[in-house]
């Protein structure tokens, strides 16, 4: 599914573990990783005040940089957040 247009924003974290931005995102209902582009560098979307939070949170974890991405679309996946913390 897509966040509704507007609604949604898109940063890239570069420079922390994918296992710490997993544990931080879980902090948050709507912001879900999107693409692990590589080690270091890991995109995250959902709505824009829960990703402009959590970009905040992971800096203040020790990631390098989080940087908005330029974006006209948004991908979610909340289903898969849902199914994630069932699991757990």
């Amino acid at each position: 599914s897509t966040v509704p247009a507007g609604e949604g924003a898109m940063a890239a974290c570069l420079g922390l573990d994918a296992k710490k931005i997993e544990e931080i995102l879980e902090s948050f209902e709507n912001v879900w990783i999107a693409n692990y582009n590589c080690p270091g560098q890991i995109v995250i979307t959902g709505l824009t005040n829960e990703v402009q939070q959590a970009s905040l949170a992971l800096k203040e974890a020790g990631a390098k940089r989080v940087v908005e991405l330029k974006s006209q679309w948004t991908i979610s996946f909340p289903a898969f957040k849902t199914s994630r913390r069932s699991a757990a």
